[in-house]
């Protein structure tokens, strides 16, 4: 059964991976929680420049490399490595901008629209 809240181990898990993409892939411009009101499941959406240079399929790889390098309680199926052209990075187009910094307590954005975008539940760790 999907969470219909997420948990705070949830949330730094997501943190802490988030940290080691930075060391390992750089370019991440973008990092989120969001959930899926059709299918009730929360996906981390980590946006990186390296899925637009070298493609999905190898950024997954590094991707799953990172994950079996150390337990961070999530599984790559947790994780949607995404594009700068990735429908739902325009999600982070109507949030406030962090740059490059992690805000240390997600930006919770719940039932809202955010520009043409409705998002049921999220939660940012940035938005450049």
């Amino acid at each position: 059964m999907a969470e219909a809240t997420l948990v705070d181990p949830k949330l730094k898990a997501g943190a802490e991976l988030l940290g080691a993409l930075d060391s390992a892939l750089g370019d991440v411009f973008g990092a989120f929680w969001y959930h899926d009101p059709e299918t009730e499941d929360w996906r981390l959406v980590i946006g990186s420049g390296v899925v637009d240079h070298e493609g999905s399929t190898r950024a997954n790889q590094r991707l799953v490399a990172i994950m079996n390098d150390r337990d961070f309680g999530l599984s790559p199926l947790d994780v949607l490595l995404v594009g700068r052209h990735h429908p739902l990075v325009e999600v982070l187009r109507g949030v406030p901008k962090t740059g490059r910094l992690t805000l240390p307590i997600p930006l919770h954005v719940y039932r809202t629209m955010l520009g043409t975008h409705y998002v049921d539940d999220a939660y940012v760790y940035r938005s450049t």
